[in-house]
C-alpha cells in the first residue's frame, strides 16, 4: 500500500504526524518509518473488529501509530505495514511507539532474512495491533473482518490486553514476537497444549534468539526489543530457547513425541525448527516452513528433508557450544563431508564433526 493510499486508509481528514526514522545497523537512517499522530483520530475513534463481553461491545481506540517500510516499487515510495491503535497515549515511554519499533524490526527480519511477507489477502498485507487498557494480561492474534472500513475488509489483527500492566521489557518483547509469529509465520497445528498452533511460540523463540545475538553484535539496540536489557534477554534465550534446540541437535528428533499433541510434542517440533534455522540458516529454514502444505508436524518433517535436498551443497557451521560433540542433522540422502557419520536414521544423521564446519553434498 503506497503512502497516499495508506493515508486514505488511516483516516480521511487533516493529519499532524511526528515521524521517526529507525537507524540501520550502521546507525544511519533505514527504510523503516514510524508516524505517530499528535492528536486523537479525526472523525472519531477506531472500533475493534472483535466484540467483547455480554452484551457484545467493540472497544474504542482514539490514538494511532503507523509503521511504513520502503515501497516495493522503489525507495521514493512507502508501504504501510502496521497500524497500532491505543486507547491512551503517554507523553513519554508510550507503549504504542515501542511496540511499533519492534514490529518494524520483526517485519524487516521476516522480509529480508526469511524472504516471507505479510499475507496480502488481509487488507493488502496490513497487520493491525490493538493495545487494550482492559482485559486479562496477555495477547491474541485473530483473522477477522473490519466492518468499519469501507468496504469491509478481511484483517490480520493482534490484541494486547491490560496495557497498564504491560511493563516488563522481556515479557513485552516475548508477547509481541509471539503474536507476530501467529500473524506471519507459516502455521503448524494439531496440538492441544499449550496452544493449537505452534507459530506463536516459534516466533518468540526464533526472533528473540536472533535479536539477542544482533544486539550483542552491535547491529540492533535494546529499544528495538521493547527496551529489554541485553543480559536479561540473553538469559531468557539460554533458559527458553537453547535447551529446546540442544535436545534435537545433540540427541536427535523425538519421532515418538512428534506423533502426540501435548506440550512435549510442541517442544519437539520447535526444537527441529529452531535447529533447522541455526544449522542451515534463515532462508532454508523459511523454505522448510513454506513447503509444509499440510500445516502439521508430519508435513513439516517432510518439508525439512525437501528443503535441505534442494541446494547442491550446504556448508553448516557448527555452533561453538557444540564443539567436540556429536550432533544430529537432517540430510535426507546427502553425503556429509568433514565429519564421521555415526548413524543414519529417518533421513537424519548423527555425525562427529572433524572441524568447525561440515558440508552437505546433494549432487
Amino acid at each position: 500500500m503506497t503512502l497516499l493510499a495508506a493515508l486514505l486508509t488511516l483516516q480521511q481528514g487533516a493529519f499532524q504526524f511526528s515521524e521517526t526514522v529507525l537507524p540501520d545497523a550502521a546507525g544511519k537512517p533505514s527504510n523503516l518509518f514510524i508516524n505517530q499522530m499528535n492528536g486523537k483520530r479525526v472523525g472519531g475513534p477506531k472500533f475493534s473488529p472483535r466484540s467483547f463481553g455480554t452484551p457484545p461491545r467493540k472497544l474504542e481506540f482514539e490514538w494511532l501509530t503507523a509503521g511504513f517500510v520502503e515501497g516495493i516499487e522503489g525507495p521514493e515510495q512507502r508501504d504501510l505495514r502496521f497500524r497500532v491503535y491505543s486507547q491512551t497515549r503517554k507523553e513519554t515511554g508510550d507503549p504504542s511507539f515501542n511496540v511499533m519499533r519492534m514490529l518494524l524490526r520483526l517485519w524487516s527480519t521476516t522480509r529480508y532474512e526469511y524472504g516471507l511477507e505479510h499475507n496480502p489477502t488481509y487488507n493488502g498485507g496490513l497487520v493491525d495491533v490493538y493495545l487494550c487498557d482492559e482485559g486479562k494480561p496477555g495477547g491474541e492474534q485473530r483473522f477477522d473482518v473490519d466492518d468499519q472500513q469501507r468496504p469491509p475488509a478481511k484483517v490480520n489483527t493482534i490484541y494486547i490486553y491490560d496495557i497498564p500492566s504491560f511493563t516488563d521489557p522481556i515479557e513485552m518483547a516475548r508477547e509481541v514476537a509471539h503474536e507476530y509469529g501467529h500473524a506471519v509465520l507459516p502455521p503448524v497445528g494439531g496440538f492441544k497444549q499449550p496452544e493449537d498452533w505452534a507459530n506463536g511460540y516459534l516466533g518468540e523463540k526464533i526472533y528473540l534468539r536472533r535479536y539477542s545475538r544482533e544486539i550483542a553484535a552491535g547491529r540492533l539496540w535494546s529499544p528495538d526489543v521493547m527496551g529489554a536489557d541485553p543480559g536479561k534477554l540473553a538469559a531468557w534465550v539460554a533458559k527458553n530457547v537453547d535447551p529446546v534446540t540442544d535436545a534435537v541437535a545433540l540427541r536427535g528428533p523425538r519421532m515418538d513425541l512428534l506423533k502426540t499433541s501435548g506440550k512435549a510434542s510442541m517442544d519437539a517440533y520447535l526444537g527441529v525448527a529452531l535447529w533447522m534455522e541455526e544449522a542451515y540458516g534463515a532462508r532454508l529454514f523459511a523454505r522448510s516452513a513454506k513447503l509444509n502444505g499440510m500445516a502439521d508436524v508430519t508435513g513439516y518433517m517432510e518439508s525439512v528433508q525437501l528443503a535441505v535436498s534442494e541446494p547442491d551443497r550446504i556448508e553448516v557451521t557448527i555452533p561453538a557450544r557444540y564443539s567436540g560433540k556429536a550432533i544430529y542433522l537432517p540430510v535426507g540422502k546427502a553425503k556429509v563431508e568433514g565429519a564421521e557419520v555415526l548413524l543414519r536414521k529417518d533421513s537424519w544423521v548423527k555425525i562427529q564433526p572433524k572441524g568447525g564446519s561440515v558440508v552437505i553434498v546433494n549432487r
